[in-house]
């Protein structure tokens, strides 16, 4: 046990060396104080009581998917629309609720777009959200997918597409076919 105190305490002190935390809101030049970190305890799961529980979901409103979206793009089972929004630069747009976690749903895209043909790009993932865009010939598509912490949990993603897009896929930002920028990382508001 004594070794691995000190062990937690050494890698501590190298993050803490390795950390610049000069850009940080609020920081100063004067040097902050030592902070002890406290020995770790055992190492025994916590009971189920100790766990926190999240508050259970509204059911946010379930709508038929629409129309314009991709037959052969699939969606996990139950997955519904929550919101048509009004087409942006020529490219589709709607909320859809999908009734699964979003490790969950990042893992089916990975799985099942390619194997229908779509072609995913490079992506980027943060705690609690994804983005990227998919592509198949002249169709072209981007989504950003949020994770909505309650119990069970589900996924909001905010779908665009255009069934004829560019002929390649473009980054969020750069000038569309139609003359103005794509942008899936947009409010999903409307």
């Amino acid at each position: 046990m004594r070794r691995s105190t000190s062990l937690v305490a050494g890698l501590a002190a190298i993050l803490a060396a390795c950390i610049d935390t000069s850009e940080l809101p609020g920081a100063t030049d004067e040097p902050s104080p030592t902070i002890q970190l406290p020995s770790p305890g055992p190492t025994v799961a916590p009971s189920p009581t100790e766990i926190p529980t999240l508050p259970p979901c509204d059911d946010p409103p379930r709508l038929k998917l629409p129309g314009w979206s991709p037959e052969d793009l699939p969606l996990p089972k139950g997955t519904t629309a929550m919101q048509q929004l009004d087409p942006v630069a020529g490219y589709e747009r709607a909320l859809l609720t999908v009734p699964i976690i979003l490790d969950e749903f990042i893992d089916f895209v990975l799985r099942r777009w390619p194997k229908k043909g779509w072609v995913l790009g490079v992506g980027d993932v943060e705690p609690g959200e994804v983005e990227d865009q998919f592509s198949r010939g002249k169709a072209f598509g981007a989504f950003k997918a949020q994770a909505v912490y309650c119990a069970p949990g589900y996924t909001i993603v905010y779908l665009i597409y255009a069934k004829d897009g560019p002929d390649t896929p473009q980054q969020p930002g750069i000038p569309s076919p139609r003359g103005r920028p794509l942008v899936p990382s947009a409010s999903p508001s409307g």
